[in-house]
């Protein structure tokens, strides 16, 4: 145990030290060992983020297969009833079609679709939720990355002005 203690003591003193040394594109190492000890920070949040994604995509795959199972056996079940009450023959007739409506007949059955398809309506709402946050964080991100761009635009437009106001005046 004290061996794994000092194996994380020492991959972390290990990944600090890379940090400190290493620079991001302008050359601020303090920028980069923040941005490295974030990104290190936040993995796990991303790791778990990712297999939930992953997950309610799966269920909500699931879902969608077993509404579709169950919106045709219900459209078996009541073809064929409806074609019974006008005195028609049985559209579907044997052990399959028993089995279908000894499903149907159990309020059990019942309450365990009714579940599942709220629960895939519920997960598909969550989705689209995701998704338009996503779309108004790229927004967000958008309209801030056009005012940085303006601030340094006139930021340069100053910087020429004095330059040439400094060669001017000597």
């Amino acid at each position: 145990m004290q061996f794994l203690g000092l194996l994380v003591t020492l991959l972390s003193f290990s990944l600090l030290v890379f940090m400190v040394l290493t620079q991001d594109a302008s050359g601020h190492r303090t920028a980069a060992l923040l941005n490295g000890v974030f990104r290190f920070a936040t993995m796990p949040i991303r790791i778990a983020a990712a297999v939930l994604r992953r997950l309610a995509a799966c269920l909500q795959y699931a879902g969608t297969v077993a509404t579709m199972a169950l919106l045709s056996g219900t459209l078996l079940v009541l073809a064929n009833e409806i074609a019974l009450i006008l005195g028609f023959a049985a559209l579907f007739d044997g052990p399959d079609y028993a089995a279908w409506l000894t499903l149907f007949a159990k309020p059990h059955a019942w309450a365990a679709a009714t579940t599942l398809v709220g629960t895939t309506v519920a997960l598909a709402s969550l989705r689209k939720f995701d998704l338009d946050n996503e779309a108004a964080m790229d927004r967000r991100l958008d309209r801030a990355m056009a005012r940085l761009q303006a601030r340094e635009a006139r930021n340069a437009a100053v910087q020429r002005k004095l330059h040439t106001a400094l060669r001017h005046r000597g």
